[in-house]
């Protein structure tokens, strides 16, 4: 799966978003393990068979997967921007490129334009085109789709509460201002606990005065 993942501290959940609804999540063990939840975010029984083991050193390797993204091709060079995570990649020229090629030079509207096209694909590592050593490169397999005229979808993904920062106009009947001059006050979310779904906050003042390190009451967190 290509994708963005986020973990969710309260479960201790690595969520993979890559276009599945919903999408995957494992449960973070204490050992650095991955364990596979299911569909609605609990354990599967018997849960050990579905497990995956970390291990001591990363082993390099090819993932065959179905790619959606932007093909741009110029000078040439050919650069693929994949849907589900914004990443851009160079293009190996080589297996079915010069086919991706033939498609995009007769689907494009203007020169120099991205169209948006489906294709398996492996990505691997492949020599740079300028300098030494490798890149991570997509080497086009199969040909599947173009799609004249279309671009990436972008789901939008809920936004975290979880370390972002607020800065304070009103606390209590008090609004802001009447802080001294040069404070700062900002609040930062963080979970009461991974059972609770409230949330407290830390109020703290920049600038004049250090960390307040006062709290306010818990506020319950927003629902998906």
């Amino acid at each position: 799966m290509v994708g963005r993942w986020h973990v969710d501290p309260s479960r201790r959940a690595l969520v993979l978003e890559g276009g599945e609804t919903p999408a995957p999540q494992f449960e973070i063990l204490g050992n650095g393990n991955l364990r596979l939840l299911d569909r609605q975010g609990q354990r599967i029984e018997p849960s050990v068979a579905h497990d995956l083991t970390r291990r001591d050193a990363f082993g390099p390797f090819e993932p065959k997967v179905e790619l959606r993204g932007m093909f741009l091709y110029f000078a040439d060079s050919a650069r693929f921007t994949e849907c589900r995570s914004g990443r851009n990649f160079p293009v190996a020229m080589e297996a079915e490129f010069v086919a991706r090629q033939r498609a995009y030079l007769e689907a494009r509207q203007l020169p120099q334009t991205p169209v948006l096209v489906t294709v398996e694909a492996r990505i691997a590592a492949r020599p740079k085109m300028e300098g030494e050593g490798t890149e991570t490169s997509v080497v086009v397999d199969r040909f599947v789709a173009v799609h004249p005229g279309a671009a990436c979808e972008r789901a939008e993904t809920a936004p975290s509460l979880r370390n972002t920062y607020w800065r304070i106009k009103r606390c209590a009947t008090s609004r802001s201002g009447g802080i001294s001059a040069g404070a700062s006050p900002t609040c930062c979310c963080s979970p009461i606990s991974r059972a609770s779904p409230a949330r407290s906050a830390a109020i703290r003042c920049s600038a004049v005065r250090r960390s307040a390190g006062r709290r306010c009451a818990s506020a319950p967190a927003p629902r998906p």
